[in-house]
């Protein structure tokens, strides 16, 4: 009956995660026909596996997923060939018609300006998403790439995968899988920080964004990049991050990177000195003015 349904659909939403849920296509009238996303492989999986356990739901919702193993991979043969073509990628603009200050939009030009990949930026006011955009992605976030007419693929993580299986040289795959791990807690800890307006509690999340840093520097001791001597996907990732930190919480909080974390230091000189990062410059005051509504006072 239609309790049994509404039982049936609550079990399944709970087995998905809300951010695979955010990205799964449904044909339903309620949202604009979307075309196929694309997903890394364990999101891609988890998805598969519940639509298996229910298929009869999933065909009434309209839930469906292509997997990496026979969608993403079979893209990287087919459609885009040695990638000659300029790709389409959108990201986060600023009112002036530029590149704006979103991090994650960030580092996928980053990752394709060190892939050395032809690509047309186009820059999406958020506050006022044009309607063929959301028709092509409902989700409405950035970045997206767009490999062709029928190909769009969303999340920065996803979208890094996809260009590292494309164009395998020059390889940006870390060599240490402990690398993959540095600096994964440290945008949460500045995000904390930035945004306090308690008196009590900015101490400890000062002091949290602190260690975070010190990490980071006993991390790169005795090291070029994170990895070691290669640049690798995970500086991409996280200098954007660091930039952020660096500007916002130095102009709303008066932060500064303690002085003794020299390895931190140098290596975010270094990171302004690649091509890559003078390529897809944005001013400061982009960043000042994304956390302007969100920051606390300095306390």
């Amino acid at each position: 009956g239609e309790e049994g349904k509404r039982k049936e659909t609550r079990e399944l939403k709970r087995s998905v995660p809300m951010f695979l849920r955010a990205l799964s296509t449904r044909s339903s009238h309620q949202i604009p026909k979307a075309k196929p996303l694309y997903f890394s492989n364990t999101r891609a999986d988890a998805l598969n596996k519940t639509c298996a356990a229910r298929p009869a739901l999933s065909r009434r919702k309209g839930w469906r997923v292509v997997s990496p193993r026979r969608g993403l991979k079979q893209i990287t043969l087919n459609a885009l060939g040695d990638m000659t073509e300029s790709i389409d990628v959108y990201v986060k603009g600023h009112a002036s018609g530029n590149l704006g200050d979103c991090p994650f939009s960030h580092r996928v030009l980053l990752m394709l300006e060190e892939k050395k990949v032809s690509y047309k930026p186009h820059y999406i006011d958020l506050k006022a998403k044009p309607d063929w955009f959301l028709a092509k992605n409902p989700s409405g976030t950035v970045p997206v790439l767009n490999v062709d007419e029928d190909i769009w693929i969303s999340d920065s993580d996803t979208i890094c995968e996809f260009l590292e299986n494309s164009r395998r040289e020059p390889c940006l795959i870390p060599e240490n899988d402990s690398t993959c791990t540095l600096g994964q807690s440290f945008f949460g800890s500045f995000a904390k920080y930035v945004k306090n307006k308690s008196k009590l509690d900015e101490k400890h999340l000062k002091h949290a964004l602190e260690d975070e840093i010190k990490m980071l520097d006993e991390a790169l001791k005795g090291k070029v990049f994170l990895d070691g001597p290669k640049l690798c996907s995970v500086d991409l990732g996280l200098y954007p991050k660091i930039r952020h930190m660096i500007v916002a919480a130095g102009h709303f909080k008066g932060f500064a990177v303690p002085a003794e974390c020299s390895n931190f230091l140098k290596y975010v000189e270094l990171m302004e000195s690649q091509q890559s990062v003078k390529n897809v410059f944005y001013p400061d005051s982009y960043i000042i003015e994304g956390w302007a509504s969100k920051a606390g006072p300095k306390l």
